[in-house]
């Protein structure tokens, strides 16, 4: 027997792509959205395809589009080419044992990575934008998928971990602790590479160098030492350095972010000195806050993304190439 009405409920699907504005890069291209589907649902899916940390704004028709109205209430039909506007997004860690990533366009949080059971006192966007590493009092650094905000590795240290960074090709994470040592970690796997052992007292930085040769690390003891992350020996230490603060620029050089000391962030634009925004939203001291690195172009897809394909492998570890 047929079920009329189960097929009179049945919406038609419609194929789109969505392409950059600025830079004409294909996003993404997506097949058999039903045309009841919210424009949230577009949304995730351009975020997948083109690993944004932050939801692009969407517009079709020089119409906005908003998240919660359907395909067909906007007006989209079948093969249209809708653009995008990527947002730029920025990390930022707290003593409330939080890390926020924030869309910089909107001023605006949309997402917060919950997990760690201490202060955060570090937070970080791998190359591609599609992790943030934080580093926390509760003596672990976490790494997190920023498009589903899930915590993928959990790497452990026998103190307070202070610092955490990636490599430049986002293979590696090297994290610095007050248990004296820096940890080379392999994100793939996130299996322990080497642990840095030598400094005396905490390691309070610790990051590659430009070619990723070899990792810095800065320690209490008034020393920095260079060593090869692939046999972790200390190749060269350099006494009595002074301590060296340091903030984040936006992708063009035309904002700073800074930490003033209390529950916020600043945007300060640094032709004017003039502060542009103040980020809100956290419940203690704020002490990091990084930009990501701008986004790289973006290879076509390889063949074309079905919505509940793409969808799915949310729930999949995102893996740096």
């Amino acid at each position: 027997m047929v079920d009329w009405d189960t097929i009179s409920e049945q919406k038609p699907s419609v194929n789109l792509t969505v392409r950059d504005t600025v830079t004409q890069d294909l996003l993404a291209t997506v097949n058999g959205l039903t045309t009841d589907s919210p424009v949230s649902s577009l949304l995730q899916v351009v975020c997948r395809e083109a690993g944004l940390p932050c939801r692009p704004q969407l517009t079709w028709n020089g119409k906005v589009l908003s998240h919660w109205e359907t395909i067909e209430e906007a007006g989209i039909p079948d093969g249209a080419e809708i653009s995008g506007v990527c947002m730029q997004a920025l990390v930022t860690a707290s003593h409330d044992g939080l890390a926020k990533i924030w869309n910089m366009d909107a001023g605006e949080c949309e997402m917060t990575l919950t997990g760690h059971n201490g202060k955060v006192l570090a937070a970080e966007f791998s190359p591609s934008g599609r992790l943030v590493i934080t580093a926390s009092e509760d003596k672990t650094a976490k790494m997190w998928n920023t498009l589903t905000g899930k915590c993928e590795r959990t790497f452990n240290h026998l103190d307070a971990v202070y610092c955490a960074t990636f490599s430049r090709d986002g293979k590696l994470v090297v994290s610095g602790s007050e248990d004296c040592t820096a940890k080379v970690w392999v994100v793939k796997t996130g299996d322990c590479r080497q642990t840095l052992r030598g400094h005396t007292l905490a390691v309070y930085s610790a990051l590659f160098t430009a070619n990723d040769e070899q990792v810095m690390t800065e320690s209490r003891d008034g020393t920095v030492r260079l060593w090869n992350p692939k046999t972790g020996v200390c190749e060269r230490t350099l006494e009595e350095q002074a301590e060296v603060y340091s903030a984040s620029y936006s992708p063009g050089g035309q904002y700073l972010v800074s930490t003033p000391g209390d529950t916020t962030a600043l945007v300060i634009d640094v032709n004017t000195g003039e502060t542009e925004l103040t980020l809100l939203g956290h419940e203690d001291l704020v002490i990091s806050a990084k930009y990501c690195p701008a986004r790289p172009k973006p290879e076509p897809p390889k063949q074309k993304t079905g919505l509940a394909a793409a969808l799915k492998s949310f729930a999949t570890v995102e893996e740096e190439e």
